[in-house]
């Protein structure tokens, strides 16, 4: 249906036929163009959010969009996603899988 989708690059490729658009485009958002984690979502749009137990563990209180090397250069600010996601999305499901855990689907307004 022409849906922009966000989530973690895993599911890219079972999703293939829509605009995804990976998680990890946040700190780069964030690192070339100073955007806050807000401003970096204003700027993808994504109509659907896909969040699951590794986006979640992503989400940290402090030490977000480090400039050290590894991987929490990924560590995004979990106050200001809650903040985003709670006017802004709307719960369309919820499950759990061995593998990637709980998954949850946002429509986004």
């Amino acid at each position: 249906d022409g849906a922009r989708v966000m989530g973690r690059p895993e599911w890219w490729i079972g999703l293939s036929e829509y605009d995804y658009r990976s998680n990890l485009n946040l700190t780069y958002y964030h690192h070339q163009n100073g955007y806050s984690l807000t401003e970096g979502m204003r700027a993808v749009e994504p109509d659907i959010l896909i969040v699951d137990t590794k986006w979640r563990q992503q989400l940290v209180e402090d030490g977000y969009f480090s400039s050290e090397p590894g991987f929490g250069v990924y560590d995004l600010p979990r106050e200001e996603f809650e903040n985003f996601l709670d006017p802004a999305g709307t719960s369309l499901a919820e499950f759990s899988d061995p593998y990637h855990g709980t998954v949850e689907v946002y429509a986004i307004q």
